[in-house]
């Protein structure tokens, strides 16, 4: 857990503050001022699809 906490801080360090975060932490609001009551009110949806989809057909394939 030591290891992996250096690595999170290390890469948060790097690319910003909370670019990576535990599961267990409390949550910010997408504006970053104050505390996000649950987690879908914290994360981004900066690249979310516009169109989603339930159909298995629908799926791009990339090879």
């Amino acid at each position: 857990m030591k290891r992996l906490d250096e690595v999170i801080d290390r890469i948060n360090k790097c690319y910003g503050s909370e670019t990576i975060v535990i599961g267990a932490q409390q949550y910010t609001q997408k504006n970053g001022k104050g505390r996000a009551e649950v987690f879908a009110n914290a994360i981004k949806h900066d690249f979310k699809s516009k169109n989603p989809t339930t159909r298995w057909s629908d799926i791009i394939r990339l090879k």
